[in-house]
């Protein structure tokens, strides 16, 4: 070697036991997998580029198996509760359709405020909110209403919707289900 930081691989191809490489400065050992297959050395950009997509199309399937929508996680804790589509619509103040689209397995789009009527609806601890929140995808941002949805379904666990919705309405947030709460009438004497 001609200094510590430089390494030299000999990288010889299986089938022809044929001198392949020789390669200087190697930093990334990852490398060195190539030396027991030198044919899986990609010979050009394109080749590389091609490997990368199978590799990412390979992995985003397997997390994607792995990984948990927030559909398929409002479903089963719908179904451990045996809620049907009025229970659904009295408990988070969503709509048919919201309900449908998470029986059916379809790709649902939910927003931020969709989620939390869920978590309140369907009394969801902090734990259990923060798994349906990180399932539809959503993170806490520097955001007045993210924030103000997370403490909703993190903290206000066990208040009631109109409780989440009087607080959010102070906040100036837009409120959650689609009923919104009506407006406390004030008497002015």
């Amino acid at each position: 070697m001609k200094n510590k930081n430089q390494k030299i691989v000999n990288m010889f191809d299986n089938m022809n036991n044929k001198y392949v490489a020789n390669i200087e400065s190697v930093e990334d050992d990852s490398l060195l997998e190539h030396s027991r297959n030198p044919a899986s050395i990609p010979n050009s950009a394109e080749e590389r580029l091609q490997r990368y997509v199978e590799e990412f199309k390979r992995e985003y399937s397997d997390y994607k198996a792995i990984t948990p929508t927030f559909a398929q996680l409002a479903k089963v804790l719908m179904n451990k509760r045996n809620w049907n589509s009025d229970d659904f619509m009295r408990n988070t103040r969503l709509d048919a359709s919201t309900y449908n689209e998470i029986i059916s397995d379809k790709p649902v789009d939910v927003t931020l405020q969709t989620v939390t009527a869920f978590c309140v609806g369907i009394g969801a601890s902090g734990d259990v909110a923060k798994k349906l929140i990180a399932a539809a995808g959503f993170t806490l941002n520097k955001s007045k209403e993210s924030f103000a949805y997370h403490f909703v379904m993190t903290e206000m666990i066990g208040y009631s919707f109109d409780e989440c919705n009087m607080f959010l309405e102070g906040l100036g947030v837009e409120q959650i289900g689609e009923k919104k709460r009506n407006p406390m009438k004030t008497v002015n004497k």
